[in-house]
């Protein structure tokens, strides 16, 4: 399909919107998109005098006549030509991804692509993909990047576009300046750098060159704590019946370390038919890797100390909560 053609051509203009005139003659600016003998008309949020604008080239121009400043202009000629702009690449993205498309679904691509030049609006957009993949973790790590942005600038008018190598250093500085861990300053800028690529694939306007090209981060090693096997063999003793939570938290964190250091995630999520013939099978939440662990007879005392009707192991997950099961195992 040719958005060009006859049939289906694809007609967008700027307009004075008469409909909206006052009494001083003063307009609406706004686009009208024609496609398969359709129309939609939408203001661009500017009000001007008839004098202001020259429909031959569909701009706007000084006129003492109208309200508009001088500084105004080259800010509204901007606006036109983008707006124009991302209706064609809208269009064409369209064309080929699904032929046949509306007017309707034109202009609800357009209005996502818009938003999407926003760094706020697209990380949000992220974040609900994550979610809905299931890729749960890493969606909970672009909404921390997302917060530290949002502590660092006035991020709902931000776009991609005006994320220079300034703007970059700045944010690093800014994190530095806070006393966090290098770590975690890495991890922020991989996040905005991952978020910020993922745009530029996408099609949304970026300016020329990587932002990102010069930074290095690199994740310092952390200082080893490994308890001595003395200790170990002290908290697997210490009498806690009068603390619960704590007997909980200390026999979830020994079933741990006898399976090898099972992540947390991992042990939460054990269920009961994990079990067979004297092993324990078991899928890694973060990576999928199958493994397997012999068990022993201190295991199977702390399973039969929290045996319930639970399909899991350990009384981290309630099946009949309204909460999703990643809201149970963050809270745990």
């Amino acid at each position: 399909m040719d958005l060009r053609n006859k049939k289906n051509k694809l007609s967008i203009r700027v307009v004075l919107n008469s409909c909206k005139a006052s009494e001083e003659g003063i307009y609406s600016l706004g686009i009208r998109v024609l496609y398969r003998r359709r129309k939609k008309e939408y203001s661009l949020g500017w009000r001007l005098h008839r004098s202001n604008f020259l429909p031959d080239k569909e701009r706007v121009v000084f006129s003492p006549e109208g309200p508009l400043k001088r500084k105004d202009l080259g800010c509204i000629n901007r606006l036109i030509k983008e707006e124009k702009g991302n209706l064609l690449k809208a269009g064409l993205f369209l064309e080929r991804a699904e032929p046949g498309f509306s007017l309707e679904r034109l202009m609800q691509k357009h209005h996502k692509n818009r938003c999407s030049q926003y760094v706020e609006v697209f990380m949000l957009q992220c974040i609900e993909e994550l979610r809905g993949e299931g890729k749960s973790g890493t969606a909970e790590a672009y909404v921390s990047g997302l917060n530290s942005l949002r502590r660092f600038c006035a991020l709902g008018k931000l776009r991609f576009k005006e994320v220079d190598y300034a703007f970059v250093t700045d944010y690093m500085h800014y994190l530095r300046t806070r006393r966090i861990s290098e770590n975690t300053v890495g991890m922020y800028l991989s996040c905005f750098r991952a978020v910020y690529n993922k745009a530029r694939k996408q099609g949304v306007e970026v300016r020329e060159g990587n932002p990102f090209a010069d930074l290095n981060f690199r994740v310092q090693e952390t200082l080893k704590r490994a308890l001595t096997k003395e200790e170990i063999a002290r908290i697997a003793r210490v009498d806690l019946r009068r603390h619960p939570r704590m007997e909980e938290a200390r026999d979830l964190f020994m079933f741990s370390f006898y399976c090898r250091g099972m992540s947390f995630v991992d042990v939460i999520h054990l269920r009961r038919d994990c079990i067979v013939n004297g092993t324990l099978f078991y899928e890694r939440n973060k990576t999928g890797q199958r493994l397997q662990v012999g068990m022993l007879p201190c295991m199977y005392e702390i399973i039969e100390k929290y045996r319930s009707r639970s399909p899991y192991l350990f009384p981290c997950i309630d099946v009949a909560s309204s909460r999703t099961v990643y809201t149970q195992y963050r809270y745990s």
